[in-house]
């Protein structure tokens, strides 16, 4: 490229001017000629195209301008009009024009400014935040992908020329609420990416924190790791660059008044402020775990009462602190995304979220578990398992499986292994690799519980048995199919009332070899709770040989948590019965699904 200005320099200097068109006074007439003005129109063409083509894969039928102004109020924060008018280069009755009609597609609303009742100022709704970060995402794929066969100096000396011209705007360095300004989340999820990639393994979770604390301008930031009990939030070392005082160096109970602890359990970040500074606390949720909570003392005033602010605006909440939790929320999800690719290679950030003494069979069990937690647009799915340490007969999984020309399904097993200690772990194993590859050559469930029993039976000869209960939910939340054992209840939560569902008793699998099992149908809905519960979960229900005050303990827990995320639920349920006992005597493992689809039949397997 510059020697393709070069050349095109020396031709200018040799050639007449006659016949040029007129230029305008200044550096542009002394270095641009008709080879520069074809190339650099060829350049601009080319990204208008790029950026043209990013927005129309959008589902959002925004024009141009429109999406200016939604990337200008999502770099900066709330503004006034006429900030965005000088942002976007537009007059501020055309600013105003364009806000009313994305206010009018709920994009964007008018507020008062927090130190001005009298001043106006534009802020991004929930919706037009959601809309920018995806327009930000796609249009910086479309420009990195146009330049990704560039030599970096090229790239590099593009970028110094931009910089030098004092009509591109400068571009901000951090997100909302930091001391340089906004940035937008891809380029938070970048430099979050490229502090991993430097970083050793046993590094990892470090150099995450310290790239959110430098992203959030904030004086420290510190990953609270959700153990693996799900009773306590562990604090991992800190990173940054500020004082640390403030920052919980002892475990936290998850059921405490922690700010912290609350944020994971309502899933929400929150604003608190101590009277010295002020922190706030994201929940980091994993599409394959419950990680924890981001923690960050942030810069800014710290007066106010003692309190929490939420992202839905209440306790006084104002536009800066929305912009802090939405950045809040930001840096949590990219831990969340990066985190566990990044301490692949390391067990122990794994390790450091064990709160018990360790023994061989809890490393087997927790090295053949699938995921806690899981997320499709229509099914929500979280399993908790809380280990009795020296038994470990139980495992859980949940899955995204392809179901031939359907849309796919959510699967989620909960297994109880009967037979000695020893052994309960490997012949959970077998039945979960059964399972495992019955999903992956298109089973059905009655198919893949019939491999599970064959695999038991020839690994083990009939001497170890494992029970079990399969769900599987098509990802449209419109049909479902369930095969249970005996050791297992089903519970329904809808418009508030909770009903313990009928399950037919299936043969444990490994018992035979030969057990046949056939589907039945189930009244479930859009809109219901699913919830399956263990024999050592939330104490057994009467249908599940417990007492009725069992049975009345698992509702009213059901009922307690209504409005509580899936893995909310399930971590409750398998921690009920250490309320009871310290040492719990056989492991407690719960299964939450949330139907959100358009509804439709369930169906349930019985022999």
């Amino acid at each position: 490229m510059c020697k393709g200005l070069r050349n095109s320099r020396s031709r200018a200097a040799s050639r007449p001017s006659a016949g040029r068109h007129p230029r305008r006074p200044g550096w542009h007439s002394a270095v641009v000629d008709d080879d520069d003005e074809r190339i650099l129109g060829a350049a601009a063409g080319r990204v208008v195209d790029l950026v043209t083509a990013a927005a129309a894969e959008l589902d959002a039928g925004l024009t141009p301008p429109q999406l200016r102004v939604v990337a200008v109020l999502h770099e900066q924060g709330p503004s006034s009009v006429s900030t965005v008018a000088a942002a976007t280069r537009s007059s501020v009755s055309t600013a105003s024009r364009t806000a009313d009609r994305l206010s009018a597609l709920g994009l964007l609303e008018r507020v008062e400014a927090p130190d001005d009742r009298r001043e106006v100022l534009l802020r991004l709704t929930r919706r037009g935040r959601s809309t920018a970060q995806e327009w930000v995402q796609r249009r910086s794929d479309a420009v990195a992908g146009a330049l990704q066969a560039w030599p970096p100096e090229h790239r590099a000396a593009l970028v110094g020329l931009l910089r030098s011209d004092p009509a591109v705007p400068a571009v901000p360095a951090v997100l909302p609420g930091g001391a340089g300004g906004p940035v937008a989340p891809a380029a938070l999820r970048s430099a979050m990416l490229e502090a991993v990639h430097a970083a050793e393994p046993h590094r990892a979770l470090a150099a995450l924190c310290a790239a959110a604390a430098a992203a959030l301008g904030a004086r420290a930031a510190q990953l609270l790791l959700l153990s693996r009990s799900g009773s306590e939030l562990l604090p991992a070392p800190p990173a940054g660059t500020g004082p640390l005082d403030g920052l919980p160096t002892a475990p936290v109970p998850v059921d405490s008044g922690s700010r912290a602890a609350e944020a994971l359990r309502g899933s929400t970040p929150l604003l608190e402020h101590d009277g010295r500074r002020r922190l706030a606390h994201a929940p980091v949720l994993g599409r394959r775990e419950v990680v924890g909570v981001l923690t960050a003392v942030l810069p800014g005033r710290p007066g106010g009462a003692d309190g929490a602010q939420r992202a839905d605006g209440g306790d006084g909440e104002d536009g800066e602190d929305a912009a802090l939790l939405d950045a809040v929320r930001v840096c949590a999800d990219a831990v969340a995304l990066l985190l566990p690719a990044a301490s692949a290679g390391d067990r122990r950030l794994e390790q450091s979220r064990r709160d018990h003494e360790w023994t061989v069979s809890a490393e087997v069990q927790d090295r053949q578990l699938g995921p806690s937690r899981l997320a499709t647009p229509a099914v929500v799915a979280a399993a908790q398992l809380q280990p009795a340490w020296s038994v470990c007969t139980d495992a859980h999984d949940l899955d995204v499986v392809a179901t031939g020309a359907d849309a796919g399904a959510v699967d989620a097993v909960l297994l109880d292994c009967r037979s000695g200690r020893r052994t309960a772990p490997l012949a959970a194993a077998v039945a979960l690799a059964a399972l495992r590859h019955a999903r992956g050559l298109g089973r059905d469930l009655s198919r893949a519980a019939s491999l599970a029993d064959e695999a038991v039976f020839d690994a083990f000869g009939g001497a170890a048995a494992v029970d079990l209960v399969l769900v599987r939910v098509a990802r449209d939340g419109g049909s479902a199919v369930v095969l249970a054992t005996e050791l297992f209840t089903a519970h329904r939560l809808r418009d508030g009332v909770v009903e313990e569902l009928p399950l037919a008793v299936h043969e444990a699998a490994g018992g035979t070899g030969g057990a046949q099992y056939v589907e039945h149908p189930l009244d479930l809905r859009e809109g219901d709770r699913l919830v399956l519960v263990g024999d050592g979960a939330g104490r057994r229900t009467a249908a599940g040989g417990g007492t009725a005050e069992d049975a009345s303990a698992v509702e009213g827990l059901l009922l307690e948590t209504a409005a509580a995320a899936p893995h909310e639920v399930v971590r409750r349920l398998a921690l009920a019965p250490a309320s009871h006992d310290p040492e719990p005597q056989e492991d407690a493992t719960a299964v939450c699904l949330d139907l959100l689809g358009d509804g439709g039949e369930v169906a349930v397997l019985q022999r």
